[in-house]
């Protein structure tokens, strides 16, 4: 005889789903109104509320959503598309395919997602100015971007140029008086460049400024709110500075919330033909002149100079030779004598004095920047002349 058998119902009957939970995961979608509801059945459900109430017990994924995946899709396809705009326009900011200047733009993507005191450090010329132009633009500020060299400045002059002064303030002072740097850079950004050669008066007003983030005009009473981001930067080690003496240790914390350093020409020669070809198209577009280009040779020989100057030294270099040169290719013998022979004398040639004066002037400050590590004002010292004198030869001749 066959054994008996007995069945009995086993279904399951879920529990009914709370109908706040059911909203809270239809919102999960972007389902925020009935009208939202496509129940389109590409989850395999008959409806939206179905498909929610599985979530709810456990038997479905929330993102199994075929129009809230495609919704998805187009933000990250908006947010690739605004990454790529924003690479292409870093790449025009700050030049170079080397890994080092890799390196250095991604510093300026990250430096320009904080609202951080930053201090820029590196030799003359490397682009220390390019380099906090772009992380304010990246930034988004509102305000704009004004630099100001506190080594270029005397002083009292330095004093009214940035926080402003009021009417009557001294001598000469406009009757309405003039807002200073601080005050015009408004929300966006303000370079404090050659900051380690500020005046120590003017340093212990900047950093009442930076604790206070207010500061009054020049014979003025009323506060005025700093809105800026602040940025610093040198040519010299302000951290020596302060073991030497000559720069404050308070204000020193102050600006190097966040330190940079940039690399000099020396560190990153592969992009010097990037540099080039870039510098090239500038000169183009202001010029709107027929293209010149660089021959191989050419490249090669500025490879080999050694570049006290950096990055300006060679665009310097670039445009002097686009203009002396009548050629469409410019050729290695078109460069300058000092590029092509970098140290080796050459016999004295007869030429107009005003010419081999101005040779002399840029060898005498080329070599007294490389004795003196890039100190401007020792090397102004060195050279016997003005410091004010010493920064206008400096941006005469490119360094």
């Amino acid at each position: 005889p066959l054994p008996d058998r007995s069945y009995r119902d086993r279904q399951v009957h879920p529990a009914p789903v709370d109908d706040n939970d059911l909203e809270r995961v239809l919102r999960c979608t972007n389902k925020e109104k009935p009208e939202d509801e496509l129940n389109c059945g590409a989850c395999g459900y008959n409806t939206c509320r179905e498909k929610a109430a599985a979530v709810c017990r456990g038997m479905a994924e929330v993102s199994i959503c075929l129009p809230y995946l495609l919704d998805q899709f187009r933000g990250e396809a908006e947010f690739y598309r605004k990454k790529s705009r924003l690479d292409d326009e870093l790449r025009k900011l700050i030049v170079g395919d080397s890994p080092v200047m890799a390196g250095v733009r991604q510093l300026a993507v990250k430096m320009a997602q904080n609202e951080a005191t930053l201090l820029i450090e590196g030799e003359s010329g490397v682009g220390k100015e390019v380099f906090a132009r772009a992380v304010h633009q990246l930034s988004g500020r509102p305000g704009g971007f004004v630099g100001i060299n506190c080594a270029a400045l005397p002083e009292n002059l330095l004093e009214s140029e940035l926080f402003g002064y009021e009417g009557g303030a001294f001598t000469g002072a406009r009757r309405q008086g003039k807002p200073g740097k601080l005050e015009l850079a408004g929300e966006g950004t303000i370079l404090l460049d050659e900051i380690g050669d500020l005046d120590p008066v003017l340093q212990a007003k900047l950093l009442r400024v930076l604790q206070e983030r207010q500061f009054e005009r020049v014979g003025g009473t009323r506060p005025v709110r700093l809105a800026a981001r602040i940025m610093a930067a040198s040519n010299r080690s302000l951290k020596d500075l302060v073991e030497e003496g000559r720069f404050r240790a308070d204000l020193f914390y102050r600006l190097s919330v966040v330190t940079v350093r940039l690399p000099s020409l020396k560190e990153h020669m592969e992009d010097i033909p990037v540099l080039v070809e870039h510098f090239l198209h500038l000169l183009g577009k202001h010029t709107q002149s027929v293209p010149k280009f660089f021959s191989q040779k050419a490249l090669e020989t500025l490879a080999r100079y050694h570049w006290p100057g950096n990055v300006r030294e060679l665009n310097n270099v670039v445009e002097q030779t686009v203009y002396t040169c009548e050629e469409h290719v410019i050729q290695a013998g078109h460069l300058p004598e000092y590029i092509r022979r970098p140290g080796k004398g050459q016999p004295v040639q007869l030429r107009p004095l005003n010419l081999a004066v101005r040779q002399l002037e840029k060898d005498l400050i080329a070599q007294a920047l490389q004795k003196t590590a890039n100190n401007r004002l020792e090397a102004a010292r060195l050279l016997g002349v003005p410091r004010a004198t010493f920064y206008l030869k400096l941006k005469e001749y490119g360094f």
